[in-house]
């Protein structure tokens, strides 16, 4: 029988063409369609690249809202920070530890786990529906089809 798949790479790394118009630094959060990855080396604008897809992060974050363990995060790519709002930012992972409303940093897994909050359950005659179309929430409904 002929092997469906095929190892490629362990998944902790990307490679990627920097085509964003400005040079990416080594330690920069770059949004690569629903994943975030960070730099592990400076990236020319028009070059080749490597970004870490996984892993726990020290990241920066706004300071005017406090998160849990266990929070899902979003990348603020204009701010670059890390945030709890959901509209018009990437999601970014789950948070590891707890941090005050007026710190600045934050502790990530980027990428990770159920991080688009799937509610679990459901009952007989259910599906899962998203809440909007520009949200990232779900939520089990009837099946009205």
């Amino acid at each position: 029988m002929a092997r469906m798949a095929t190892p490629h790479k362990n998944g902790a790394v990307i490679d990627w063409i920097n085509g964003t118009g400005s040079n990416v630094a080594a330690g920069d959060v770059v949004v690569v369609g629903c994943l975030v990855g960070v730099a592990v080396a400076d990236i020319a604008n028009g070059e080749s690249g490597v970004l870490e897809v996984t892993g726990s992060w020290v990241l920066p974050a706004v300071n005017d809202t406090a998160f849990s363990a266990g929070d899902l995060l979003y990348w603020d790519a204009t701010a670059k920070k890390a945030t709890k709002t959901e509209a018009g930012n990437a999601v970014l992972g789950a948070c590891l530890a707890a941090k005050a409303d007026t710190g600045t940093t934050c502790i990530c897994l980027i990428n990770q786990g159920n991080v688009h909050g799937i509610p679990a359950g459901g009952n007989n005659g259910q599906i899962l529906k998203k809440n909007a179309d520009t949200s990232w929430s779900y939520a089990w409904a009837a099946d009205l089809t």
